[in-house]
């Protein structure tokens, strides 16, 4: 290499050198400008199961009321397996953009739903999930939320901030 090339291939590497660091300093002062997040100090997030539809086939929409921004939702709904049987977890209409965690456990009467969305998430009531259930036999059917039930505020933390019962 050539004195004159190696002295060019050095004016490139300061330029590059000058750019990061130019580069850097406002991008430091916006990251250091950002507020420091808060944990969620309260409980205020809600899940419910509403359902519809008589017949053999029923309808479970799994719905986040959350009373702060939230970003993550995990649920477990249970269900009697001698009488019921769920067939597909419907996503079309849920708040999430990403579901890491779908699950039907016929066996056991679970089904499992994590999912998710980026910043700022929600801070209103919205769908989470709808879940198709079939009847096996004619009667009511009763579906209850898991005690491992999460909903997780988007305080930089991942706070569970589900109220439950004795909360």
């Amino acid at each position: 290499m050539s004195h004159a090339h190696f002295f060019m291939a050095g004016k490139k590497m300061l330029f590059v050198l000058v750019f990061f660091v130019a580069a850097a300093g406002p991008l430091a002062v916006a990251l250091a400008a950002r507020p420091t997040p808060q944990r969620a100090l309260q409980k205020t997030a809600r899940l419910e199961i509403q359902t519809s539809g008589k017949e053999k086939l029923f309808f479970a929409r799994i719905l986040v009321d959350p009373g702060q921004p939230v970003n993550a939702v995990g649920a477990t709904i249970q269900f009697p397996p001698g009488q019921t049987e769920a067939l597909e977890i419907d996503k079309k209409n849920s708040f999430c953009e990403f579901f890491p965690e779908e699950a039907i456990d016929n066996r056991n009467g679970l089904v499992r739903i994590g999912c998710g969305r980026p910043f700022p998430g929600i801070d209103r009531k919205a769908i989470v999930a709808e879940i198709v259930f079939k009847k096996k036999k004619s009667g009511t059917v009763g579906l209850r939320l898991g005690e491992d039930s999460v909903v997780l505020a988007n305080d930089g933390y991942g706070t569970d901030v589900l109220v439950r019962a004795g909360d």
